[in-house]
């Protein structure tokens, strides 16, 4: 008796020793981390924005001559998941040559936030732009970058189409009001924005923007930007009346569009000219009163109380800006070609 309690003791000693030896313990993701999706690589860096460092990286495709190329990244209103699109296009090389496209096809990669394991991969028949979550978790939108433009509506839990919806051609990012009641869509060989109901998925109204809008950003002042490269101007969009109540002329091409709470700001990527434009409302009019040197390609911004986090797709680091004083505070590395960022909600 004496000696099979000693032999139970020595192999559960055995079996802790080799667990801790051999096993590494998961790193713990919390509510202060980041999520930047980095598409030359298929992975996505996982920031500690305490520290501001990148805290471990995920892998969810293989990389290789035919591969996908991760592009956009959403998080759910849960914080338990992670939306990204996984064309077969790398949209680095512009927008223009997507059109001849025709033989790619898309996808959606569904993560955990907690470990990075892979939850769904649905294949679509075309490159697409991004696959975004609706306020309520339950579905997934993403756009088919085809002259027979369509949205995709699939169930988020079980992976199913529910709907297939017909717009025009080409619409690049789908965002989502903050109601959600609506997702908007540029496509990009029309003069419009489309509007779907996000209820009926049905399209409402086709709001006049400048001809070839190229990519449309949800405001946290509620207002949808329309980011117009070839025109180089912004048109904004009520999202509540659907109207447009305003147009901002550029002498650059825009990239991504975020609207500062804090400081009632607008802040551009002007991707090409390796820099950030800062808005400011001046006799009822934006103007331009801050121009921030970055790194190479600035392409995404996301904003956490009194820091910006800039993406720099061509430097493949992230920028921490102080709102205030404009400054950069902190470089962090991440992988190749970062394209899109997720936080907490």
């Amino acid at each position: 008796m004496i000696y099979q309690i000693f032999k139970i003791v020595v192999v559960v000693l055995c079996l802790c020793a080799c667990k801790s030896k051999n096993e590494v313990p998961a790193v713990k993701i919390n509510l202060s981390a980041g999520f930047v999706l980095n598409g030359g690589d298929n992975s996505i860096s996982v920031l500690d924005l305490t520290k501001l460092e990148t805290q471990t990286t995920w892998k969810f495709a293989q990389t290789g001559d035919f591969r996908t190329w991760g592009h956009h990244i959403y998080i759910s209103p849960d914080n338990k998941k992670l939306a990204i699109a996984t064309p077969e296009y790398d949209f680095t090389v512009g927008h223009d040559a997507s059109h001849t496209a025709t033989d790619k096809k898309g996808g959606i990669v569904v993560l955990d936030t907690q470990n990075g394991a892979i939850l769904q991969k649905i294949d679509v028949s075309n490159i697409n732009h991004n696959a975004i979550f609706a306020n309520d978790g339950k579905e997934i939108w993403t756009g088919l970058v085809s002259h027979t433009g369509r949205i995709l509506v699939y169930d988020a839990e079980k992976g199913t189409l529910l709907k297939s919806i017909s717009i025009e051609a080409d619409p690049s990012e789908i965002v989502i009001s903050q109601n959600g009641k609506y997702a908007f869509v540029a496509c990009q060989e029309s003069s419009f924005l489309t509007v779907v109901d996000v209820q009926t998925k049905q399209v409402i109204k086709n709001i006049k923007v400048d001809k070839a809008p190229t990519n449309v950003w949800a405001g946290a002042d509620g207002n949808i930007y329309v980011e117009n490269k070839n025109q180089k101007s912004i048109n904004i969009i009520n999202a509540e009346t659907l109207i447009a109540t305003e147009i901002i002329d550029l002498d650059f091409a825009p990239s991504m569009i975020s609207y500062s709470v804090q400081n009632n700001e607008l802040w551009v990527c002007g991707g090409k000219t390796n820099a950030v434009y800062v808005f400011e409302r001046q006799e009822n009019a934006w103007k331009n009163k801050t121009k921030i040197t970055t790194g190479n390609d600035a392409h995404a911004i996301k904003f956490l109380d009194n820091q910006a986090f800039v993406i720099n797709q061509g430097s493949n680091n992230v920028l921490v800006i102080n709102i205030k004083t404009k400054e950069i505070t902190k470089t962090i590395s991440v992988g190749n070609k970062p394209n899109g960022m997720a936080f907490f909600n």
